[in-house]
């Protein structure tokens, strides 16, 4: 495809749900998108994170002359599906080979009884030494007894025969646990560490994905795609010159060490890696560009607790864009968690020897700081699905949203039919504004007792995605993609039929967003809900700085430049003026609202979307 060809077409935002193999479903999503949209701000979470990544270098590669990498895209469902490619993707450590076996076999079962029959016959499998010493340990006991006090044979071998199974379980469940505790611990909380250097049995995750991103972006493998390259992406002919960044690409992860999740690039933090960690998460050329862009303050020295040399994570713009996707792709316990390191600015001037506190360094002397290790874990355990990246009070272009939802599917034939009716777009504006119903309370009493467990479980991580997917402003731009429960997440050796019905579901999604979405309806719609929450706000502010109580009043004098404030002083006089303008100005508007409206109307009523919109001040993650 020429690169002419793309003048003609519309901007969109993209934004991907996470769902570790779900991701399957966005290949052909995306490349039908791109028949239509030049895509301008990209970002997910975890498996929507790494089909952001493949999107930003695809749509790189388009700007740049490179007509291949939306092809290689359209192809990937296929090659997934072919030679086990997406089960190998997922390749354990050594030390937790026995137990991710275990994994998948109970994983192929459909049913919860299926599942334990099946972990239960792969633990006695794969831990078969523990299992006989179990079986030794168990008839022994019986054994003992029937020789010293004799009796009848059969009684013993009823008890033998329990003792038998209860010490080899016990046992082959020790054994077990041992083993995932000390192969998870060993690799930083994962049996997976998604690179190999030296793989011999086909690309784990990293290493495959590392050269896809290059495939599609038209660079050298050892010339990593950047965060800035996108940033610089060359405008079409015909692009109208917008400010910012060309492409802009965002991924969530979650520092656990911290209890939050993080958008990258980051933005207001800085972080150290060490050297001979990274070599064991990835490709040598992305780490080679680490060390390079690597750049800190002079005489300044970053070590870990335990006295090792850091390095400084470079920029967003000199950051790889592979770290990012395999940051926010680290599913708990099986991908391995990345290590980074944040430096301790309590106490961050030390000398030579640890533990002596320097207050102030010497001219031109050498300082040392120390930085704490943090353990960055999958992006959707705090937001799954970043619904609100790059929203706008009054978009110039769309932000799509593409979400995955668990269903009970009936046992009937998936045809395109069905393909069809599993995937769902909102007609109008007003649609999706109903919550999901989330229909656990079924089945037996044990089935109910699960389904409550997850239900807790899926509120706690999804709650704030959710109800922000039902906003009005939002909801009209999500397609929704539903799944069964052999489908995506953790069924990572599903067979090559089932990824074509993801895939086709995928493309399904894409025709129907560019052939029912109303771009100009969901412009009005933003600006009603716009002014809606804008003048609930400004009602509270004009409130607030009219009706004062005396608590308030110093507060305020510090507010209207009548008194010096404590704290966040404005570093001129004329910024502060200005700032107490701005205050003043947005209290009138508010009064003047007001004065034109009747005292029953609003903007919040007579036809504003539902539920009521509010504006919040939060910390942008």
């Amino acid at each position: 495809m020429s690169p002419l060809a793309n003048t003609k077409k519309e901007y969109c935002d993209l934004v991907m749900k996470g769902g570790i193999t779900s991701g399957v479903v966005y290949p052909l999503a995306i490349t039908e998108l791109s028949q239509k949209y030049l895509f301008r701000n990209i970002g997910g979470t975890s498996a929507g994170a790494v089909a952001a990544v493949l999107t930003a270098a695809a749509e790189y590669g388009r700007r740049t002359g490179i007509s291949s990498g939306y092809d290689l895209l359209a192809g990937l469902p296929k090659r997934l599906g072919e030679n086990n490619l997406l089960l190998n993707l997922f390749q354990p450590t050594t030390a937790a080979v026995r137990i991710f076996r275990v994994l998948l076999a109970a994983l192929k079962a459909k049913s919860t009884s299926g599942r334990i029959l099946k972990a239960s016959v792969a633990l006695v499998y794969q831990f078969w030494g523990w299992a006989i010493v179990g079986i030794v340990l168990g008839g022994a006991v019986p054994a003992a007894l029937f020789f010293y006090y004799g009796g009848s044979l059969t009684a013993y071998l009823v008890l033998g025969i329990f003792w038998v199974a209860v010490i080899c379980a016990t046992t082959v469940l020790i054994a077990a646990a041992i083993d995932a505790l000390k192969a998870t611990t060993a690799n930083g909380f994962g049996f997976c560490s998604g690179f190999d250097k030296d793989t011999k049995s086909g690309p784990p995750l990293t290493n495959w994905l590392h050269e896809q991103i290059q495939l599609a972006a038209g660079k050298p493998l050892n010339v990593p795609l950047t965060f800035g390259d996108l940033a610089t992406a060359p405008a079409l002919p015909g692009d109208p010159g917008l400010a910012g960044p060309t492409i802009n690409l965002q991924v969530v992860t979650t520092n656990l060490t911290l209890g939050c999740p993080f958008t990258i690039p980051f933005v207001a933090y800085a972080y150290y890696f060490d050297e001979s960690e990274f070599r064991k998460l990835f490709p040598e050329s992305v780490v080679e560009h680490l060390l390079a862009h690597s750049v800190d303050k002079p005489n300044r020295i970053v070590r870990s607790r335990k006295g090792v040399g850091l390095y400084r994570l470079p920029d967003g713009n000199d950051l790889p864009i592979v770290v990012a996707a395999r940051m926010s792709l680290s599913f708990p316990i099986l991908l391995s968690a990345i290590p980074l390191y944040f430096p301790d600015h309590a106490h961050k001037l030390i000398a030579d020897e640890p533990g002596t506190i320097q207050t102030e360094p010497a001219t031109g002397a050498t300082t040392h700081v120390n930085a704490d290790l943090c353990w960055f874990s999958d992006g959707g355990i705090c937001s799954n699905f970043p619904i609100h990246f790059f929203d706008s009070p009054l978009p110039r272009w769309p932000t799509f949203g593409i979400d995955l939802e668990p269903k009970q599917c009936p046992k009937r034939e998936r045809n395109p039919e069905f393909n069809k009716e599993m995937v769902w777009f909102p007609p109008r504006p007003g649609s999706a504004s109903q919550l999901p119903l989330s229909d656990f309370d079924k089945g037996s009493s044990r089935q109910r007792l699960l389904g409550f467990l997850g239900a807790l479980a899926n509120t706690m991580q999804n709650w704030r995605d959710r109800l922000q997917a039902t906003a009005a402003g939002y909801r009209d731009r999500i397609v929704h993609i539903q799944l069964c429960p052999d489908e995506g997440g953790l069924n990572l050796n599903m067979p090559p039929e089932i990824i074509a019905n993801l895939s086709k579901r995928g493309k399904i999604a894409g025709e129907m967003i560019c052939q029912q979405f109303d771009f100009s309806s969901h412009i009005y719609g933003r600006y009603r809900t716009t002014l809606c929450a804008l003048q609930t706000y400004l009602n509270s502010l004009s409130d607030a700085w009219t009706h004062p109580l005396p608590q308030d009043m110093v507060g305020n004098e510090f507010v209207a430049g009548l008194k010096d404030p404590p704290h966040y002083k404005p570093r001129s006089t004329n910024l502060a003026k200005v700032m107490f303008h701005g205050l003043q100005h947005l209290v009138a508007l508010a009064q003047g609202w007001r004065s034109q409206l009747q005292a029953s109307q609003s903007f919040s009523k007579d036809g504003c979307p539902l539920p009521e919109p509010i504006l919040r001040n939060q910390p942008r993650f």
